[in-house]
């Protein structure tokens, strides 16, 4: 039987720590010991508290992750990196991240890091890790580095919804629709920005208009009428496309 692998998450979206804590659970021989909101009180339970792996978003305050594996670096515990944005890649593995994840991520996603760390365990006891770390930094900088799916939090209730069927979202004030291929819409309470974001890397989405962004393999048809230029979806929605976004909207979106 393997060994037993203990976890702890840090994250100050406190939701975001209980969707996470139902994953870890169905994960096979690895223990969820602990979650956080705070970077500080995360570090001063690992002062006294022994694990082996440690999931951090980065974007906390008034901590960060990188902070927080600054800290833990003496400690010797790996940690892995969670956040919405690809920007921090480098710099993650810079200071010699196990992985870096991009959220929203599944079981298989927690699974594949605690392989890649039974993978590497030996260099954690050998002082071999920075060396092999920037190995895995040019190893890993080439697989997609761009969400999946996304969570959508409503209430009692997170849909997740796979990107491939997701047709579009549009801001609606404070709020972001999104469309799907079956016609479902889904409502979520974050600013279409976090998604934009989120997103920048993703060969299929195209932000066509400051409220919405469509998925290229969705678009039927571009309509001239006048002055104004829309997309046509498959599902016989109508987007406005930007003025000033055009010509690089029409490259990206083959023409």
């Amino acid at each position: 039987m393997s060994e037993i692998i203990k976890i702890i998450h840090v994250d100050d979206d406190e939701q975001t720590v209980k969707n996470f804590k139902n994953l870890y659970a169905s994960v096979n021989n690895t223990i969820y010991v602990n979650g956080f909101n705070c970077a500080k009180t995360a570090l001063e339970w690992l002062s006294v508290n022994r694990v082996d792996l440690v999931f951090s978003d980065i974007e906390m305050q008034p901590n960060d992750g990188f902070w927080l594996a600054q800290q833990i670096a003496s400690l010797g515990i790996p940690f892995v990196f969670v956040t919405s944005h690809t920007d921090y890649m480098q710099k993650a593995f810079e200071a010699c991240t196990l992985q870096y994840l991009v959220k929203p991520f599944v079981t298989s996603d927690i699974e594949a890091v605690v392989e890649r760390y039974r993978k590497f365990k030996t260099m954690f006891v050998n002082d071999q890790l920075p060396t092999k770390m920037e190995e895995l930094m040019h190893n890993y900088i080439n697989i997609q580095s761009y969400p999946k799916r996304v969570f959508i939090n409503n209430n009692h209730k997170t849909n997740i919804l796979n990107l491939s069927d997701v047709l579009y979202f549009s801001a609606s004030g404070p709020y972001t629709n999104f469309f799907t291929t079956d016609g479902t819409k889904y409502v979520s309470s974050k600013l279409l920005k976090i998604y934009v974001d989120a997103l920048q890397k993703h060969p299929d989405f195209v932000r066509i208009h400051r409220s919405n962004m469509v998925n290229k393999n969705f678009v039927k048809a571009v309509l001239r009428d006048k002055h104004r230029i829309n997309v046509l979806m498959t599902n016989g929605d109508e987007l406005e496309i930007s003025p000033q976004k055009r010509e690089e909207i029409y490259d990206l979106l083959g023409r």
